[in-house]
């Protein structure tokens, strides 16, 4: 009885793929742009560990992140719970931009621009539209998140 029922009644089934609009910060082009303003805007030696990478991401996902990161940076104290956040998307971006060739790693972990990614870097700066946030936000306090500074206890 019960499902055999059902079995009977059905002839077809059909499925029909719906778009699934992703959010702009999930996107793998906007993460990979994040990455590429991280390492030039927060890094006097062109490099960056993926911790960084990560801790400063999760910073530009909201203005109430970027506050607890700045407010961290100065008091040298958490805010309610840890602002680092391992996100997939960043490490998804990160798969992509080694693929394409717009980052590399060293045999250290860092991830650094390539040529190629220098350009998109300055695509992303003559633009004055685009990720202004992010643009100024890295710019004041990016090159404060060392990793020094993230080996804090």
């Amino acid at each position: 009885m019960g499902i055999d029922i059902i079995s009977d009644e059905i002839n077809e089934i059909f499925f029909e793929r719906k778009p699934i609009p992703v959010p702009y910060n999930y996107r793998i082009i906007y993460k990979l742009s994040q990455i590429v303003l991280i390492i030039n805007l927060s890094n006097r030696t062109g490099n960056c560990s993926v911790l960084k990478l990560h801790v400063l991401s999760s910073a530009l996902s909201s203005d109430e992140e970027m506050s607890r990161l700045v407010y961290f940076l100065e008091n040298k104290v958490l805010v309610k719970y840890p602002f680092i956040r391992m996100e997939p998307a960043l490490n998804r971006a990160i798969n992509y931009g080694l693929a394409e060739g717009i980052i590399n790693q060293r045999n250290d972990g860092k991830i650094f621009v390539t040529n190629k990614g220098e350009n998109l870097y300055n695509c992303l700066m003559e633009d004055l539209e685009i990720m202004v946030r992010d643009k100024e936000f890295l710019s004041k306090f990016g090159k404060k998140v060392t990793d020094k500074f993230l080996s804090i206890k």
